[in-house]
């Protein structure tokens, strides 16, 4: 009967901590998202402003530095797709002089 209620009393001082730990983590994931969101739709509005002004070559100085930043930091080093992607940013910068420029750049 004393390990039964032991039990039972570590289940629920175990269960209130994991509650504690997702209540903290959630809003951090969140706010990340939310942040990746609106970063996402300011390069966006950014890029497509220049374009509609008919400035493609501002256009694409902002997409090269967004490449070349992912490049040179990325979120996920062994992430599933990594590979993909910088096979397409190395095939990409035989084509584009901005990008090759960029890349060249020391980081800042």
């Amino acid at each position: 009967m004393v390990g039964l209620f032991s039990a039972l009393l570590g289940a629920g001082i175990a269960g209130e901590y994991f509650i504690r730990q997702v209540r903290t983590i959630i809003p951090s994931h969140l706010a990340t998202l939310e942040e990746g969101q609106e970063h996402s739709c300011m390069l966006s509005l950014t890029v497509l402003t220049r374009l509609e002004a008919g400035d493609t070559e501002r256009a694409k100085s902002v997409l090269a530095q967004e490449v070349a930043s992912w490049y040179r930091v990325p979120w996920q080093p062994e992430g599933p797709y990594r590979q993909k992607i910088l096979d397409l940013i190395e095939a990409t910068k035989s084509k584009s002089t901005v990008l090759r420029d960029e890349l060249a750049k020391k980081p800042k």
